[in-house]
């Protein structure tokens, strides 16, 4: 069991930057409505007050999970939402993995051989997202 009542974390619509979801099983739900506060303590009472006392959450489905880790909205995912979930949550996010690609190819290679920079320019052609 985790987290408190077996709630793990509670993620809201409005959030810019999700936790990692994991493939263990750990019970993360989505609010279902948002809060604004600038203050943490006044943040925290509405947070208990409209969100965990009243269950405006729900757990997060494999259909959030994909959308989460940045595949295709259409991407077919495993029958059992119990399988699907543990695989959505066992992937390194797709953003995170172009980001690093386009980051990585961006650096300086001169120093490089002919033949590393002849794959390197291969590279960019066969996967034009990367430049």
């Amino acid at each position: 069991m985790t987290g408190i009542n077996n709630i793990n974390r509670i993620i809201l619509p409005t959030s810019d930057i999700f936790p990692t979801l994991t493939a263990t099983g750990a019970k993360d739900y989505i609010a279902t409505v948002s809060l604004h506060s600038s203050h943490p303590e006044e943040y925290k009472k509405l947070f208990l007050e409209k969100i965990y006392q009243t269950r405006k959450y729900i757990l997060i489905t494999p259909e959030h999970a994909c959308k989460l880790q940045g595949f295709p909205e259409n991407l077919e995912s495993y029958r059992k939402d119990e399988i699907a979930k543990k695989q959505f949550g066992n992937v390194v996010p797709v953003p995170v993995v172009e980001y690093v690609a386009k980051e990585s190819l961006r650096k300086d290679y001169s120093y490089l051989n002919l033949f590393d920079k002849i794959n390197h320019e291969i590279l960019l052609q066969s996967y034009p997202v990367l430049s």
